[in-house]
């Protein structure tokens, strides 16, 4: 395995400075309007992270917004707002009585921004969207998939597509000379179908979607194909998911049927 000098933390520091971030967090939120509209709207953020994208909605959009995050930033200080609170919470495992500001039927907009991947409960979460989001409302969800060339978050270091599946966790910390590999490397296994499978039992459906695909490296592919031949191609190939989620508006939050078990005519209470 190929390895580099510079450490994780390094990599992280060098791509997410304040600027920058500042900037794509309006560029996003740019993009997301178009898709479903934002501007006045009472929006939760899951995954915030430094609370750049929550302010922007606060500050540019007029949107009442709450921003979630399993551990709190330093720069969340900075990002005060009369319409903006930023919480620490994980929306996977709320407390029993819930939290306040994370009601039912809570918000207009739900947004996620590649933070899905990284969650050790997607579906429990993605209840508690359900729980939260109004019938009449949408949600956004940018997710790396579970068979992405560069699910690791270590490509910048070690220049190998899919390491998570065909290394194991020792041999990764080997080659970065590391005792413990980074939070972002921990990521669900999570692929296209399954994500299609958890919005239709959740009534949830897709009004928009985008699978992003990156060049398939063949020559590399066939060198790991003992390992790699275990997963199908689509899900190799396939590197992130972009979907805009809504309800029926007769039956808002009702599991949606699967049209492949039509022709099934029994149970299997049957037999």
């Amino acid at each position: 395995m190929n390895s580099t000098s510079a450490k994780p933390n390094d990599v992280v520091r060098l791509l997410y400075d304040d600027k920058s971030r500042l900037e794509r967090a309006r560029e996003r939120a740019s993009r997301i309007d178009r898709l479903m509209g934002l501007r006045g709207q009472k929006v939760l953020e899951i995954g915030c992270g430094h609370g750049d994208l929550a302010y922007v909605l606060a500050e540019e959009y007029g949107c009442q917004v709450v921003g979630v995050e399993v551990r709190g930033y330093d720069t969340w200080s900075a990002m005060k707002h009369h319409n903006l609170d930023l919480i620490e919470a994980d929306i996977s495992a709320l407390p029993e009585q819930g939290h306040p500001l994370l009601g039912r039927d809570a918000f207009d907009r739900i947004i996620s921004y590649v933070v899905w991947e990284h969650m050790r409960h997607p579906y429990a979460a993605l209840q508690q969207c359900q729980y939260m989001l109004k019938a009449t409302g949408k949600k956004y969800l940018h997710a790396y998939l579970g068979g992405a060339p560069t699910l690791s978050h270590l490509y910048h270091e070690l220049k190998q597509p899919w390491i998570h599946l065909t290394h194991s966790v020792a041999e990764i910390q080997a080659a970065l000379g590391v005792d413990e590999l980074p939070w972002y490397f921990w990521c669900n296994r999570l692929t296209h179908s399954h994500y299609l499978t958890y919005f239709r039992q959740l009534g949830f459906y897709v009004a928009w979607e985008h699978v992003i695909s990156q060049p398939f490296d063949e020559e590399y592919y066939r060198k790991n194909e003992k390992l790699l031949g275990l997963f199908p191609l689509y899900d190799l190939k396939a590197h992130a998911l972009q979907v805009v989620l809504e309800f029926d508006s007769n039956d808002p939050k009702k599991a949606i049927a699967d049209p492949v078990y039509a022709l099934c005519r029994h149970r299997s209470a049957d037999f």
